[in-house]
């Protein structure tokens, strides 16, 4: 095995190793269940079975990720079990046969679509590491990559949030990809970028319905104009009204193509928009510090928290990252200020899922840089070190993690 195949087999491992705890707790699952979980899974099952695309009367909630579970069931789920029922019990297919819709319905989907929805999320939750890494990459280098990946593998919220039918691990998903692009572009600015951006904020959006992920995607258009050879004031401000226009564009009829359906129940999704936003508190402004809390002592933890905030410090002070940092920055800023400050939304801290690998970031570009100090006095490798190190100031999360996924 070659050098340049090393970090790959380790990010397989981290990977491999975090869908292995999600997995296990998936079932017969941790918590038992979530009140939220229907609107996903049950949805998605309901419209398989009608082979349609209408949620009916749940116009309200987001349908992309009905769309995404509906999809995933019928082409992998349903097959693979009625493959499975075909070898371990074919006459109780045969029997089905006159009834074969209504036996894949009864007997087949709603059974299990509680436990496919929380497997896909699982999933999502642990391929989501390996865009961390891909991030971390792109701004840093691979050793902090590694890091980056370990450290969203066993933490304790993330986790959670992976083994229940809900949208948050999507969201988290989606946002990491979003913001891989947005580094992408500030490296080297294209049209065919700026599509994709435009895309990604769409989904971004009608995965959760907040609007977190365009002020990122704000600044990261105006670093970009800012970064041209151009001198000209007025040429800046044309490329970046174009830019702007165009990613506007393509997210607004990406957004209007998905949600199309909810557009044109208006009432009913303006209803349930403003009862979210009674239930949050929405501009009743005032500083909430749980959020704070919860993240320094259990979503982060102190040490990875405190490393968190140097790290981005030190970011920012670097010329070649600063302007990747601002863009998460700003993205923070936004999140923060919104989820504590103009809401009480922050009293659910499953939206902060989104924010916490973008945390570990940071927390991991230090660790990688005591490690590199260390290993001028220690002759061992700087990765083992930096897994050392992450293990020692993460260790509360992981012993959560492994122990919720036990039980």
């Amino acid at each position: 095995m070659s050098l340049k195949q090393y970090p790959k087999v380790l990010l397989m491992i981290i990977v491999i190793a975090a869908f292995f705890v999600r997995l296990i707790a998936i079932y017969p699952g941790h918590p038992p269940n979530h009140p939220d979980e229907p609107f996903v899974y049950d949805r998605a099952a309901d419209m398989l079975t009608r082979l349609s695309i209408d949620p009916k009367k749940y116009y309200f909630y987001q349908v992309l990720p009905m769309y995404l579970h509906e999809a995933v069931y019928g082409s992998v789920f349903v097959p693979v079990t009625l493959l499975q029922n075909l070898i371990l019990n074919p006459k109780v297919i045969v029997d089905n046969l006159p009834h074969f819709n209504t036996y894949i319905s009864e007997n087949i989907v709603k059974p299990n679509a509680l436990y496919w929805g929380r497997l896909l999320v699982a999933l999502l939750g642990a391929l989501s590491i390996i865009l961390i890494y891909l991030l971390a990459k792109e701004i840093y280098d691979v050793p902090t990559a590694l890091i980056a990946a370990f450290l969203l593998a066993f933490n304790y919220r993330h986790f959670l949030s992976s083994v229940l039918s809900l949208n948050d691990i999507p969201n988290t998903f989606v946002t990491l990809i979003t913001m891989f692009f947005l580094v992408r572009q500030l490296k080297k600015p294209t049209l065919k970028g700026l599509i994709i951006i435009g895309i990604m904020a769409g989904i971004t959006f009608s995965v959760k319905f907040q609007p977190f992920i365009f002020v990122p995607v704000g600044i990261a258009l105006l670093i970009s104009v800012l970064q041209r050879k151009t001198k000209k004031t007025l040429d800046r401000l044309w490329i970046l009204v174009k830019e702007s226009l165009l990613v506007f564009f393509v997210g607004a009829l990406v957004i209007a193509v998905v949600n199309i359906l909810p557009l044109l129940h208006w009432r009913e999704l303006n209803s349930f928009v403003n009862d979210v936003g009674v239930r949050n508190t929405v501009g009743k402004v005032g500083f909430r510090l749980y959020p704070y809390w919860f993240l320094y002592t259990i979503g982060i933890g102190s040490i990875l928290s405190w490393l968190a905030i140097l790290g981005l410090a030190f970011s920012l002070t670097n010329k070649t990252m600063r302007k990747y940092t601002l863009v998460i920055l700003f993205y923070f800023v936004w999140v923060f200020f919104f989820l504590s400050y103009y809401s009480s939304g922050g009293m659910f801290v499953r939206y902060f899922v989104p924010v916490i690998p973008l945390i570990l970031l940071f927390a991991a570009y230090v660790i990688r840089a005591i490690s590199v100090y260390l290993a001028k006095f220690i002759h061992v490798p700087v990765i083992f070190l930096a897994f050392a190190l992450s293990i020692g100031f993460n260790q509360e999360s992981i012993i959560n993690t492994v122990v919720a996924s036990y039980n």
